[in-house]
Formats: C-alpha cells, structure tokens, sequence
C-alpha cells in the first residue's frame, strides 16, 4: 500500500511540473490611482546683441553690435523666501489675467566693457541715381528676464486584470 501512494504522489508531481494538470484557476486585479499636482518655477535671463539691416537697393550698410561684459557683472535668481516658501496666484477672466507671485526674487548687473559698441550705418552708392529706395539699420542690445511657470494636476487611474 505505501507503494501505491509513492507512486501517485509521483505522477501527481510529474503532472503538475508538466503542465497537464490544471486544478484551479486564478486571477489577479490590481488598481492604482496617483493624483499628482506639480508647479515647476524657471527663471531665465538672457543679454543679445542683435543686428538688423534692410535696403531695395542703391545703399550701402553697415550694422554692428559688439557687446563685452567686464568683471562685476552679476546675475542672481532665487525661488523661496527665507522660509523657502513661494505662491503662485492666477485670476483671469474673458477680457485679462492677473499674476501675483511671492517668494521670487531676480536681479541683474550688467557691466559694459570699455569695448562695447554698436553701430548702424547707411550710405547712398550713387546720389546722382533716379533709382530711389530706402533703407533700414539697427543694433539693438536686448536684456529679458523671463518667469516660466508650469502648474500640473494629474489624476490617473490604472487598473489590470490577468487571469491564469
């Protein structure tokens, strides 16, 4: 008798590990749900020099703009007051929007090298020419400090079923 019971305790194995027995069936659920909400803050600060220059003909010109910083200038960003904490409000409504912001503060210094120039100039080719025409020169230096702000309210909901 013991014999007996070795043996289909064996073939009960050898079934199982063979993937010819099924006795039961399972299934798995599971579900997820994240609410995330984020505000990202970026300060950006650029300085450009920028050159622009325009003719329907009869001109010559010339349009420069060098710009050199010296020592001592300065670019200083910080988001959170001294207790680290910044607020963000928004109103709008159909016709305007308002921003109010706390705890941001910028400050630039720019120190112009001695080098620093720029220049735009327009000269006629031939005076003595019927041909009209006009012209246009310019440098420009350009200082933007930029505020980005992005807000994001996610909620996801995720769910997953297997069965086996």
């Amino acid at each position: 008798m013991k014999f007996k019971v070795g043996f289909w305790v064996c073939a009960y194995f050898l079934l199982v590990f063979s993937g010819e027995l099924v006795s039961a069936q399972s299934v798995r659920r599971n579900a997820s749900i994240n609410n995330n909400k984020s505000l990202v803050l970026k300060i950006r600060h650029s300085l450009s020099a920028q050159s622009s220059a325009t003719s329907s003909g009869n001109t010559k010109l010339n349009t420069e703009a060098n710009v050199n910083l010296a020592p001592g200038s300065t670019i200083s960003s910080q988001i959170g007051s001294g207790d680290g904490v910044s607020t963000i409000d928004f109103t709008s409504d159909e016709n305007s929007g308002q921003l109010s912001a706390t705890g941001i503060a910028s400050q630039t210094n720019f120190v112009f090298d001695e080098s620093t120039s720029m220049t735009s100039e327009i000269e006629t080719l031939d005076e003595s020419s019927s041909e009209g025409g006009s012209a246009n020169a310019s440098s420009d230096l350009v200082q933007e400090s930029t505020l980005d702000v992005t807000y994001q309210d996610a909620e996801t909901l995720s769910t997953f079923q297997q069965a086996f």
